[in-house]
């Protein structure tokens, strides 16, 4: 318990951010406790309340949005342990908190790091097409080096709607 708060940074306001001062990962403080990394919130959580069950990692997480298995932020500060600004909740409540905090990041078109084209390769695909007319879907995948399913997929505006 004294090595955990040793890496917070408490505050006297019991209103402030307590910020994680240690090993960070995607934003979020990191504790090594018992053999395995622990999300550091849920770790002050856990010691706060006495409740060393909450920080196993949230099982069967997304199979079970109902299980009450995740630590949520009120201040929206990934690195806060303030166990006044955390309460629990499930897949479902993390997610719909997510949205609200307009932090749902949808990363489609150019922005998707899986994309093998570009937006306007999907424009160039839209105004190429004729049915039936110079091998149609077939030479168009050929060009851009996708499948017909996913060029037909961009002409029935399947995927790519945002443009």
């Amino acid at each position: 318990m004294e090595r955990f708060w040793k890496k917070v940074d408490i505050k006297n306001n019991k209103n402030e951010c307590w910020e994680w001062q240690a090993v960070l990962t995607n934003n979020y403080g990191m504790f090594w406790f018992e053999g395995t990394m622990v999300l550091a919130h849920r770790m002050a959580y856990a010691l706060h309340y006495n409740d060393m069950t909450i920080i196993n990692h949230c099982k069967n997480y997304h199979e079970n949005n109902n299980e009450f298995d995740c630590i949520l932020h009120d201040c929206d500060n990934s690195k806060c342990c303030n166990p006044n600004h955390l309460y629990i909740g499930n897949n479902k409540d993390n997610i719909d908190d997510k949205v609200k905090r307009n932090r749902s990041q949808r990363m489609r078109g150019d922005l998707n790091g899986n994309s093998k084209i570009t937006e306007q390769d999907v424009i160039n695909i839209r105004s190429e097409y004729s049915p039936r007319i110079n091998g149609g879907l077939s030479n168009i995948a050929k060009k851009y080096q996708i499948s017909i399913t996913n060029v037909h997929d961009i002409i029935t505006r399947k995927t790519w709607k945002h443009i």
